[in-house]
């Protein structure tokens, strides 16, 4: 993927990390069917959801004794809320897809430990399903590893004997193909590719990259257990702001795993499971933290919690009180599950709901963009900061038209101080009074990515020419822009997301009613976007 993948002017040169084809076929292939239409991408990948689920009932059939137990694996792993950001949002299907070849090469795999005759067709699909899996998602580099952690915790975890000359052969085509998978990484990327800071942790100082892998393993810790989400923007810097809270949610967790384990200790399920969650978080923890990284980690996690109550059952099963206050307790915590899996995607179609209002907006001030336009917003909506400009080809069908956001708005609420204001017959100044100019979550994200001097190149990829480029972030509070045709020029077409409606979370509900897409040349070109406090 390059760097305009990410449609924006702030985003580094040069290609990103991601090789990830087959995941990307499965896009093309929507598209083909659904064009624009959500609804297709969003059954797809619901689709594959449903699929993982089965795969990892078959997988924890393999290890429990009881088919019942293997149900409640899948349920958990099928309700579980960590989930909701994988699945509902369609770009985590690169997740759900490195999920499915995992399991179903997992699952092959076991297949040809077992049979004495298809060993070898067995083992040929579980190496398929390998390569199939790294052109999903890298993640999926760490089965190998996994298959082998299964293999050294004994036969008290495998309960049938070791085949040595057929794992032997199949490890060696692991072997193999992980090897040109890693030699391919290193002549694309000249390297693994690993993403700079703070898209990934900088492992050039290695005591704070330990800090801060053991930070995001401590809120994934938490999010498995007590459902908390995991986010950069918002969560992150709550847990930061309540030290206390986190002390105690982060030891309540520890101890909820570690009687888990204590109690399971001698079940399979709970080794495999253990191994499981550990390798495939792993990964994880070297990028900023999201529900969507732990999807395939979270087989892991299902399978120690099927373990943790089959252990709780076997050891009070003969207290009749005991057991129905452990279903009544189960019952309730998947319609706790449910419910907050509801408010999620309520909260989320709202808020996606006003980040399609502006192509909608857009749309309807211009149905047909002049040849070569130029698109920009001011104080875009946060939804649409990245990938806007292939939207807008998608939407319109055409590779002449560029956009960008210019500045983005800090929030859904109206919080912003920031000013338009025309300078020249193609320019302007964008002022935000009282902070610095990259004040907002996304802005600040892109901001540790690049350093300060790279801007102005930045800009010309958008045909933007940034004036009196500023030689340091400090006191930053105001960018001059000069565009590539007067403001008068019908092919240059400037918006502002007015969202000064939205004052209280109580009018969130009205998003996509009351935000709206306003042209600049529409408004007094020295008025402020949101009034300020000395202003009428």
């Amino acid at each position: 993927m390059g760097e305009e993948a990410a449609g924006v002017w702030w985003t580094p040169e040069g290609d990103l990390p991601f090789y990830r084809p087959i995941g990307e076929m499965t896009f093309a292939l929507d598209f083909a069917i659904w064009g624009l239409r959500p609804v297709g991408y969003h059954l797809t990948n619901l689709v594959l959801h449903l699929l993982c689920t089965v795969l990892v009932w078959r997988l924890a059939r393999r290890l429990f004794e009881i088919e019942g137990w293997a149900i409640v694996v899948a349920i958990v792993f099928a309700l579980h809320p960590i989930h909701n950001e994988a699945v509902a949002w369609i770009s985590g299907r690169f997740d759900l897809l490195a999920a499915v070849c995992a399991l179903a090469s997992t699952l092959a795999y076991l297949n040809a430990r077992r049979s004495m005759i298809a060993w070898k067709r067995w083992g040929a699909l579980s190496l398929a399903w390998f390569v199939v899996g790294l052109g999903c998602k890298e993640t999926a580099l760490v089965l190998p590893a996994v298959l082998v952690a299964v293999e050294l915790l004994g036969p008290r975890l495998v309960s049938e004997a070791r085949p040595t000359g057929r794992l032997i052969a199949i490890g060696a085509g692991f072997a193999v193909v992980g090897g040109l998978y890693l030699v391919m990484r290193f002549v694309m990327f000249g390297g693994l590719g690993s993403l700079p800071p703070p898209y990934g942790v900088d492992w050039s100082q290695p005591i704070e990259a330990t800090r801060i892998a053991m930070w995001n393993l401590l809120q994934y810790l938490i999010d498995y257990v007590l459902f908390v989400q995991v986010d950069a923007f918002y969560m992150a810097p709550f847990w930061l702001a309540h030290p206390v809270l986190l002390t105690a949610c982060g030891a309540f967790v520890i101890a909820v795993i570690a009687a888990t384990v204590w109690l399971a200790r001698n079940m399979r399920a709970l080794g495999v499971g253990v191994a499981w969650s550990v390798l495939f978080t792993a990964p994880a923890l070297m990028a900023m933290p999201g529900e969507r990284n732990v999807y395939l980690a979270s087989v892991g996690m299902a399978l120690m919690a099927g373990a943790g109550a089959c252990a709780l059952t076997d050891r009070w099963g003969h207290k009749r009180s005991a057991m129905i206050w452990f279903r009544r307790a189960s019952a309730g915590l998947l319609v706790f599950w449910i419910g907050l899996t509801q408010v999620e995607w309520a909260v989320m179609g709202v808020l996606s709901g006003a980040g399609e209002k502006v192509f909608l907006d857009l749309e309807a001030a211009l149905p047909d963009p002049p040849q070569n336009a130029r698109i920009y917003v001011v104080n875009q909506c946060p939804l649409n900061t990245v990938g806007f400009d292939q939207a807008l080809r998608l939407r319109y069908n055409r590779t002449d038209i560029r956009g960008c956001a210019l500045s983005l708005a800090p929030s859904f609420k109206a919080t912003t101080t920031d000013r338009i204001v025309q300078t020249g017959p193609r320019s302007v100044r964008l002022e935000r009074k009282g902070a610095l100019f990259f004040q907002s979550p996304v802005e600040v994200f892109h901001l540790f990515s690049q350093p300060i001097h790279l801007f102005p190149a930045g800009c010309r990829r958008w045909d933007l020419t940034l004036l009196d480029p500023p030689d340091t972030i400090e006191n930053l509070a105001s960018l001059h822009f000069e565009f590539p045709y007067d403001l008068t020029d019908e092919r240059l077409q400037l918006f502002v997301w007015d969202n000064s409606a939205i004052q209280t979370p109580a009018d969130y509900p009205a998003l996509a009613v009351s935000t709206v897409l306003r042209p600049f040349l529409a408004m007094d070109s020295t008025a402020a976007l949101v009034p300020g406090e000395d202003e009428p």
